[in-house]
């Protein structure tokens, strides 16, 4: 298993490197580029590179995520997700991740900040997000406005057939205090309905205090 996951994590660093190459082409060096390499290393490559290498938390697991830096809150179900700030890029604040693997995927859901040059809608911030993926891509099946807990997020769901399985996003997209949060709920296409009703628990749980 540690030998195929870590064989599957660096063909998708040597794909998301090839895309960056051609962003870079067509001129598309902005923070946008960063931001999407954040969330997919941390929805993609990291949900492989866990499913080789963790069997379970070495700590109690915790249900409740509180980031006292941009004041929010985060919720995972009563079972079956561990969730950590042991990410290793500093701008995906948190990750949760299922202790039910697909195959060798782990589904997982994560958070991610960036301080923006200037203040936007969430409704710019996420069309700069779709613009960019679908740019790379990826195809975009939904998209809308939604309010949770009084926040407005651009809500966008897309899927990358350019890795074998086909994976599913859910990207959230939101501004505060001219920073954008993106929440990213991650599975294989063929896996995700069965973890929705866990991915739409968390995200209903995302509050600021």
């Amino acid at each position: 298993m540690e030998a195929n996951g870590s064989k599957s994590a660096i063909a998708l660093q040597q794909f998301l490197r090839s895309l960056l190459r051609k962003s870079r082409k067509r001129g598309e060096f902005l923070p946008m580029r960063r931001q999407i390499f954040w969330i997919r290393l941390a929805g993609v490559v990291m949900s492989l590179v866990f499913s080789a290498n963790c069997r379970g938390p070495e700590n109690p697991p915790v249900h409740l995520y509180t980031d006292p830096q941009y004041g929010f809150r985060i919720a995972s179900p009563d079972s079956g997700w561990i969730i950590t700030d042991e990410t290793g890029i500093p701008e995906v604040l948190v990750i949760m991740k299922s202790n039910a693997m697909a195959g060798d995927f782990v589904p997982n859901v994560n958070i991610a900040v960036e301080n923006l040059p200037a203040m936007m809608t969430a409704r710019e911030y996420g069309e700069k997000n779709r613009k960019f993926l679908a740019a790379q891509g990826y195809e975009i099946l939904a998209l809308q406005q939604t309010v949770i807990n009084h926040n407005v997020f651009y809500d966008l769901q897309c899927l990358n057939r350019q890795v074998s399985p086909s994976v599913r996003f859910r990207y959230l997209c939101l501004v505060k205090n001219q920073s954008g949060f993106i929440i990213t709920c991650t599975a294989r296409e063929n896996d995700y309905a069965v973890f929705a009703r866990d991915f739409e628990f968390m995200v209903n749980s995302f509050r600021f205090f």
